[in-house]
C-alpha cells in the first residue's frame, strides 16, 4: 500500500490524477492500493500530523480489517509538506 500525502484539495486531485494516469499507462505496479489523502482545511499540520491523520482514514477505511490485510506487506508513506505539483516525472 502506498499512501501520498497532500496539502489540500487542489493538490489531492493532481496526485490523484497522475496516479491514475500512471497505472492506464502501466508505469506504476497496478497490484498496490494507493491512496492519496490531503489535510484538513485550516493550519498546516506537518509530517506527524499527517501520520496520524492518515492512520485515522486508514482506520476507518479498512475498519478492523488493517491488521490482517497488511500482515507481512508494508504501508509506504509519501509526504508532501509544500504546495508542490510534481510528484512523477512527466
Amino acid at each position: 500500500m502506498v499512501v501520498v500525502t497532500a496539502v489540500d484539495e487542489e493538490q489531492h486531485s493532481f496526485y490523484t490524477h497522475q496516479l491514475n494516469e500512471k497505472r492506464k499507462q502501466n508505469q506504476i505496479p497496478t497490484n498496490i492500493r494507493y491512496h492519496v489523502i490531503s489535510d484538513p482545511p485550516g493550519t498546516k499540520i506537518g509530517c506527524g500530523g499527517s501520520t496520524m491523520y492518515v492512520l485515522e482514514f486508514l482506520e476507518d477505511q479498512y475498519d478492523n480489517e488493517l491488521d490482517s490485510r497488511t500482515l507481512g506487506q508494508k504501508i509506504q508513506f509519501i509526504y508532501f509538506l509544500f504546495k508542490e505539483r510534481f510528484f512523477f516525472p512527466q
